[in-house]
């Protein structure tokens, strides 16, 4: 028999002062599944609740919070939870995913102790999300306001172990993960300072995740000195990181290339582009877009564009254009200004082109004063000139 009674003590308690304001939810685990819940480090098993919010976060009736905790908005009016636990937070005309609900199975053999209106067991459960497996769904109906006293809560014993709970699903922004990234920790400040410290390696690439299952984390903990049984896991299956990100589209692209294009040849040449680019995810952070174009070949030039987060290349796309009306042609008569360019200085003289000429590609000119140059027609009236 698992004596988990022996770390129990039941303790009379005033009312807790549970949100009146927020209309609480049956919930029951419709399956083999229970609610998972902890109170002082230590948790707790039930079928069904009542459901409703305690300072800020999810709670049953009488003070257990959901394991791992979810927090609730200040302006939440009412809750709603899916049968896949997804909980959403309602206030006005704001809908906020605020988490979810973790199912837990056992064993045949595990020893669940009745503890009030729980259950109590030092049996590893594993964990699920609703829906996964054997765990079942969730359903909910609709309860009294909250804020009935509470009939017993439980005091955690002085010396229980460090408990870790690795959530179901994770987001991070940030290149490397730790277990205080991705789990709930309880037990001394010492404790969970050394836990949440423990490395677990690289975050995924953006908008992508990985999977971290019982035997490594177990690994990492044991490595960082929490030797045999000293700490209690949960890790559910399939837990998982997801790297944030952010999206650039491909109309983000094309348009970066056309401005930059005019910038570069002239607005008179009226770009465009047809061809399909495709979008992507970069990391989060300031996103800008910085081009470099090959050169014009008849009415069309090609623009690699960069993509930038707070300055630093992070990707690039191929974006084709052309100009929407007929190359310029500018012919040896034509007089034109030449800007002669060197070291950051810039000069400008006059000549004309030693032949017909296409605004955007290389020609040879000649200044008034015979000085024989190749640069660049960049538009109708100007050629530059890198000496």
């Amino acid at each position: 028999m698992i004596t988990a009674l022996a770390y129990l003590t039941m303790i009379r308690t005033s009312p807790l002062g549970l949100s009146p304001d927020v209309p609480t939810l049956n919930v029951r685990v419709d399956g083999e599944g229970y609610l998972r819940l902890a109170k002082d480090g230590r948790c707790f098993y039930a079928t069904a609740a009542t459901v409703g919010v305690q300072e800020g976060h999810l709670a049953a009736k009488n003070g257990l919070a959901f394991s791992p905790r979810i927090a609730v908005p200040v302006d939440t009016q009412r809750l709603e939870i899916d049968l896949q636990g997804n909980v959403t937070a309602v206030g006005g005309a704001n809908r906020t995913r605020v988490g979810s609900l973790v199912v837990a199975t056992f064993s045949g053999r595990a020893d669940l102790i009745s503890v009030g209106d729980y259950y109590s067991t030092s049996a590893h459960p594993a964990l699920y999300s609703p829906g996964d497996g054997p765990a079942g769904v969730i359903r909910t109906s609709a309860s009294k306001a909250f804020g009935m006293p509470v009939k017993a809560t439980i005091a955690h014993h002085a010396n229980a172990r460090p408990e870790v709970l690795v959530s179901p699903k994770v987001e991070i922004d940030k290149p490397t993960v730790s277990l205080g990234d991705i789990s709930e920790i309880t037990g001394s400040e010492h404790d969970r300072a050394k836990l949440g410290a423990i490395d677990l390696g690289y975050a995924p690439p953006v908008s992508s995740s990985r999977e971290f299952n019982r035997a490594l984390i177990l690994a990492k903990i044991r490595a960082a000195g929490f030797l045999g049984d000293a700490v209690d896991l949960s890790v559910p299956v399939g837990a998982q990181v997801v790297r944030k990100g952010q999206s650039f589209t491909s109309e983000q692209l094309v348009e970066a290339a056309l401005q930059q294009a005019q910038k570069k040849f002239g607005d008179d040449l009226g770009f465009t582009s047809e061809t399909p680019v495709r979008a992507g995810t970069a990391p989060t952070g300031e996103l800008t877009f910085s081009c470099r174009f090959g050169e014009m070949l008849g009415d069309s030039v090609t623009a690699q564009v960069y993509i930038m987060v707070n300055g630093v290349k992070v990707d690039s796309r191929t974006v084709s254009l052309k100009t929407s009306t007929q190359p310029i042609e500018v012919r040896p008569q034509d007089h034109i200004r030449i800007r002669l360019m060197k070291a950051g200085v810039s000069v400008e003289v006059f000549g004309h082109l030693r032949q017909t000429g296409m605004v955007g590609r290389n020609v040879n000119v000649i200044t008034d004063d015979g000085a024989d140059l190749t640069g660049k027609l960049t538009t109708a009236s100007m050629v530059e000139v890198k000496l």
